[in-house]
């Protein structure tokens, strides 16, 4: 609900950097700790750590399944909003032209794009590892 129609308007304007921004607005946003729930302890496993909420622990997940999720999620979001956004006639041209080029790119599958994501988000698990630790 944090997550207004203007915030993925901004977003529209930043397609290439959009998923990995809303990836960190969700997952590492410091006013909604009940979303810090992935983290990776170490770039040397293959594991990601997921706080299962019911259970009160973390649990290991396999690290790319779960980068592949939350870009794959965060993906679903911006073109579900994008989509009701078109229909409403909020969007201003230059962001409906912009974030419609990058949806082409995206949906034929680009292996940088692709790379460039898992990157980010991986990094992202990691620098905020700690912050997560200290807060659950």
């Amino acid at each position: 609900s944090y997550l207004t129609d203007r915030y993925f308007r901004e977003l529209f304007n930043i397609p290439f950097s959009a998923i990995t921004t809303l990836v960190e607005d969700i997952h590492f946003n410091p006013k909604k700790p009940q979303n810090w729930n992935a983290k990776i302890q170490d770039d040397k496993t293959s594991k990601a750590l997921i706080y299962n909420a019911e259970k009160k622990m973390w649990v290991k997940r396999e690290k790319k399944e779960v980068i592949n999720e939350m870009v794959e999620k965060s993906y679903n979001m911006l073109d579900a909003n994008y989509e009701i956004q078109k229909d409403a006639n909020t969007l201003d041209e230059k962001g409906k032209r912009k974030f419609q080029n990058f949806m082409n790119i995206y949906d034929k599958g680009n292996k940088e794009l692709d790379k460039r994501y898992e990157t980010d988000v991986r990094e992202k698990l990691l620098n905020f590892r700690e912050y997560h630790s200290q807060q659950k």
